[in-house]
This record gives C-alpha cells, structure tokens and sequence, in this order.
C-alpha cells in the first residue's frame, strides 16, 4: 500500500464528504450529524440519508466504515482484539449494523 496513503489514513479519524451548502432549515433537523457524532453509524450512530455526505470513519488499525445514503460498509472488522493489543474502543457486541464487510486481507491467526 502506498505509504502517503497510509499516512494519510491515521491522520484522519472521521472524514466527512459534502456536496450541499448548508441552509437554515438543514440546522433545523433533529436528527444527528452523522459527520459531528462520535458513534459509529455500526454501532447505532446516525447514518447520513441523502446524496450529499459520505462518511468515512477510521475505527483504528486498518478498520474503516463508510457510511452513504442510509447504508453502512465495514472494511477489516478487526473488533476482536486480544489482549496483547490495543483496544480500539469498539467491541464486536457494539455493532449492530452492517449493510456489508469487507476483509481485504487476513493473517494465520485471524480473518
């Protein structure tokens, strides 16, 4: 994987892709930005439901979660992590949405 990629990558937690300009009734909804919520949209976060926001979430080491009209993709669902590795503040009983997963790699003791 290029490294620039990577870099890039675990500089950014939650990268949030907008086509609209903001208006006076959008500040109105009730319903959570998912781009300003620190759930994620796997684990019952808002989920962004027009064609206006992407939401890429970095869940930690290679996991990531893209959120775009009302559906949810998990990418590398490492949430299982032992206890010689760091937690990564998400526990696999916490996801209780995932429209698809993706394992884009796997090792000998876990996929």
């Amino acid at each position: 994987m290029n490294n620039s990629w990577t870099r890039l990558t675990t500089v950014l937690a939650v990268l949030c892709l907008s086509t609209s300009i903001a208006r006076a009734d959008d500040e109105k909804r009730e319903e959570e930005d998912p781009c300003e919520s620190i759930t994620p949209a796997s684990a019952g976060g808002p989920v962004p439901h027009g064609d206006e926001k992407l939401v890429v979430r970095w869940l930690g080491t290679t996991n990531y979660e893209i959120s775009y009209r009302g559906q949810v993709l998990l990418f590398d669902t490492y949430y299982d992590r032992g206890p010689r590795n760091r937690p990564i503040g998400l526990l696999p009983d916490q996801v209780t949405r995932a429209d698809a997963i993706f394992i884009g790699h796997g090792h000998f003791d876990h996929m």
